[in-house]
């Protein structure tokens, strides 16, 4: 899952995190061509974990906005859902079908 880093604790090697919904988000303004909307959840999920669990955000999603193709978004999209983030994946794929 996907989760915001509230706090490291150097001295244990553990991060207190806030997990986000699993719900896909349109990448942009744009709605989705083919994912269902699901409604998000307001509960938040707070918890803590190792350091070495806590992978950072990939070049692409930090950065963004790029004027891209059809295959670079599948490639984004992919690599997402190689590490097992597929609400992360769907809006690249979607952005690919747009």
């Amino acid at each position: 899952g996907r989760a915001i880093v509230c706090l490291v604790e150097e001295e244990d090697e553990s991060a207190c995190i806030l997990w986000e919904d699993l719900a896909p988000r349109p990448n942009g303004t744009a709605a989705f061509l083919v994912t269902p909307l699901v409604p998000r959840s307001k509960e938040e999920k707070e918890s803590t974990v190792a350091l070495s669990n806590v992978i950072p955000l990939m070049e692409f999603e930090r950065n963004g906005g790029d004027e891209i193709d059809v295959a670079q978004w599948k490639e984004r999209g992919d690599a997402l859902l190689t590490l097992g983030d597929g609400s992360a994946a769907i809006p690249y794929y979607e952005a690919g079908l747009a």
